[in-house]
C-alpha cells in the first residue's frame, strides 16, 4: 500500500485534522464495517497533503483487519512520514454489523 504525499510548513499551522471514511473486512467476523477515521495532529515542519492522504485511507479498503489495528498501522505511518510533534488517531465505526465502537491512539496530547 502506498503511503501519502507532504508538504512544507510555509505557513506556520499549529495543527490540522483529517477525517476520511473507510471501510474494511473484520477479521475476527469476515463481515465489512465502516466508519471514520479522524487524525489530528500538530505539524513540524510537514503538513499531509489531503487527496493523497484519502487515497491512503481507501487502500484499507480490502484488508482483513480489526479497528485497532488499522488504528495502530495509520499511526505508525503518519508518525514516520509527517513527523508531527503530537498525534491522535481516532477509529469511529459506524455500521449496523457491529455496535458503535470507538478506539484512538494518541501521543504527545
Amino acid at each position: 500500500m502506498s503511503a501519502f504525499d507532504t508538504l512544507p510548513n510555509v505557513h506556520g499551522i499549529s495543527e490540522v485534522a483529517l477525517r476520511s471514511a473507510f471501510s474494511t473486512i473484520c477479521s475476527v467476523t469476515d463481515e465489512r464495517f465502516a466508519g471514520e477515521v479522524i487524525v489530528t495532529y500538530r505539524p513540524g515542519a510537514l503538513l499531509i497533503e489531503y487527496l493523497s492522504f484519502g487515497d491512503f485511507i481507501r487502500g484499507f479498503d480490502e484488508a482483513e483487519t480489526s479497528s485497532e489495528a488499522l488504528a495502530r498501522e495509520i499511526f505508525d505511518t503518519v508518525k514516520e512520514i509527517a513527523q508531527p510533534t503530537a498525534l491522535r488517531v481516532e477509529i469511529d465505526i459506524q455500521t449496523a454489523s457491529h455496535i458503535p465502537a470507538w478506539c484512538k491512539i494518541e501521543e504527545g496530547y
